[in-house]
């Protein structure tokens, strides 16, 4: 009898503790959700996390808002995100940079990428182009490595942001290419430089570069991702000639930690249904990227790597830290 009683007694204080965190869930979202961004207004990944605001609030009836923290690679965004409370009404859709990057270029971070976050999934990739004007004597990749090896001069490159540098160093290193860089604060003036002869090659965003490559004002080697894109399917990925190389640029959704399972887990369900959704996967073909449906898990084993891949980067490329 007494053991009976132990147990029931034990049972409703479970539920009891547990009835809080369930009831948040229920009645989440009972106010307006924000999506913080650490692009302007018109980038990429803030297009990308207007097309999620507008699924979210089809799905959860709820008014979602987008605002854009720009500044410091997406430091201040995160710094931003980690100052709120969390209870998953503020969301952030970060990228390479705060969840890859960041923890190698700077000296110190005022925040750890993985433990203080709750990661919740991927969204987007963001392929590259290996690109050349239309005169460069070589039309595969494998001729480009020979080509620039054979060279009585060392070959150089182009790049407008983190991403375009990290494609850049990593081909460098990894097929040994005799090559220097020329920094560029955006990818436009990449693309203007690249097209009036400044340097030989760059790696470019595939929606930036695509009308030049289409109308042959530039000529396109072969993409950094995984599997050819839809919007390019004559042009090879990097692997098929040389194995081995996958690089891009990416967007994927986390929470400040601490934020309660129930709520994460409701909202990791929505970003991977998004990533999923055969109206996103259209629309980022129509940019030049594809979907990154990822769950908490295999986004976080994806961040870490992410991580030690841009150390591989900053290493090799010799990459002055700030």
């Amino acid at each position: 009898m007494k053991k009976s009683f132990l147990a029931a007694s034990l049972a409703l204080c479970c539920a009891v503790f547990a009835a809080p965190s369930q009831a948040a869930a229920d009645a989440y979202p009972s106010r307006p959700i924000t999506l913080v961004v650490p692009y302007p207004a018109g980038s990429t990944t803030d297009n990308v996390a207007r097309k999620m605001a507008e699924y979210l609030r089809g799905k959860l009836n709820a008014n979602v808002l987008v605002d854009n923290r720009v500044g410091a690679d997406g430091n201040i965004a995160a710094q931003h995100v980690l100052r709120q409370p969390a209870d998953g009404y503020t969301v952030f859709v970060t990228g390479n940079s705060v969840h890859g990057a960041n923890a190698n270029l700077y000296k110190q971070l005022p925040f750890d990428p993985v433990n203080d976050f709750a990661l919740l999934g991927g969204v987007m990739s963001i392929p590259m182009v290996l690109t050349v004007r239309p005169d460069f004597p070589a039309n595969t990749v494998q001729e480009f490595v020979a080509a620039a090896k054979k060279s009585d001069k060392r070959l150089f490159f182009g790049t407008g942001n983190n991403s375009t540098l990290g494609a850049s160093e990593l081909f460098k290193a990894r097929f040994s290419v005799p090559a220097d860089r020329v920094p560029y604060r955006g990818s436009p003036q990449v693309v203007t430089d690249l097209l009036a002869g400044q340097f030989d090659y760059a790696f470019i965003d595939a929606n930036v570069v695509g009308p030049f490559l289409r109308d042959g004002k530039l000529k396109g080697l072969a993409v950094t991702a995984s599997k050819r894109l839809d919007g390019f399917p004559n042009l090879p990925t990097v692997a098929e000639s040389l194995p081995g190389f996958s690089f891009g640029a990416w967007v994927g959704v986390t929470v400040r930690a601490g934020t309660p399972t129930d709520i994460a887990s409701k909202l990791a369900a929505l970003v991977g249904d998004f990533a999923k959704d055969p109206a996103t996967a259209t629309y980022l073909g129509s940019i030049g990227s594809v979907p990154m449906p990822m769950d908490p898990a295999r986004f976080k084993e994806f961040v870490i790597s992410e991580t030690k891949v841009w150390a591989e980067i900053v290493k090799v490329g010799n990459v002055e830290r700030k």
